[in-house]
């Protein structure tokens, strides 16, 4: 059974882009596209270290928990015992997650400024569910300054849609205007689902009957009573950003949105 160190090092490495290293016999580094963001000493080793911001006085609190030795205390990195009164493993996974964060950014930045300064011509784009904590220094001139606020699809574009998730399926008397209609709110992913599950009722009265049919009309009635659009808990969370954090204008286009479809 994986101790209290394998199941925060498995964790740190199952973030984007990490992988272990080993520069020091036994102990154990985890690094985000080069730069270091967990330290473990070898196996049997009580104490872990990472870089902290936002939880950085509580990790102190805790009973031998110091400020990282060689200079890098004053740089935010916080050692602390792994096994202590108020130290769990899912406290000590979210000290990892924070730390990687922290350090993630700052190696995305280099990159974004790019190499040699040579990055005349070169656009980068990134997509988030959540801008709202998007590193406020990834938003500056040059980087990720711009956003561009992408709705769930309106009725002119589920119809296109749709019919590229249905376009090497076998289907017959589907009312695609019915389904168009019934799915307000439905994702790009939502829509997708939608087929897919009506394309399961049909397989699965197919296999029953003993006799294959078309996906029919009737299969995406039992799929609309299944699948709900899964946009209700951002527009919640979205609409609080909107209306009370809408520093700048940033999300004005979202905020006449909202007010549009009296969501705000």
């Amino acid at each position: 059974m994986a101790g209290t160190r394998e199941k925060v090092l498995d964790f740190a490495l199952s973030l984007p882009e990490t992988r272990e290293e080993r520069p020091w016999e036994d102990d154990v580094v985890v690094k985000v596209r080069g730069k270091i963001f967990v330290f473990c000493g070898p196996a049997g080793s009580k104490r872990i270290s990472v870089k902290l911001d936002e939880s950085h006085e509580h990790a102190l609190s805790i009973e031998n928990a110091a400020p990282t030795g060689y200079g890098l205390g004053r740089a935010g990195w916080v050692t602390v015992p792994i096994r202590a009164d108020g130290v769990s493993v899912a406290l000590l996974r979210e000290w990892v997650e924070e730390s990687y964060r922290i350090v993630a950014p700052k190696r995305l930045l280099a990159e974004l400024d790019g190499v040699d300064g040579n990055n005349d011509g070169v656009f980068v784009l990134a997509a988030t569910n959540a801008p709202w904590d998007v590193d406020p220094a990834l938003r500056r001139p040059g980087r990720f300054d711009r956003v561009i606020l992408v709705l769930p699809p309106d009725r002119a574009a589920r119809g296109p849609i749709l019919q590229y998730h249905l376009r090497d399926r076998p289907v017959a008397n589907v009312d695609l205007r019915k389904i168009v209609a019934a799915t307000e709110d439905f994702s790009g992913a939502d829509l997708a689902h939608l087929c897919d599950s009506a394309a399961e009722h049909a397989m699965h009265d197919s296999i029953v009957a003993g006799e294959v049919r078309m996906i029919e009309q009737r299969d995406f009635d039992r799929a609309l009573r299944e699948v709900r659009p899964s946009t209700g808990p951002w527009f919640a969370t979205a609409r609080n950003v909107a209306l009370f954090a809408n520093e700048g204008g940033t999300y004005d286009d979202l905020a006449a949105y909202l007010k549009k479809r009296k969501l705000a």
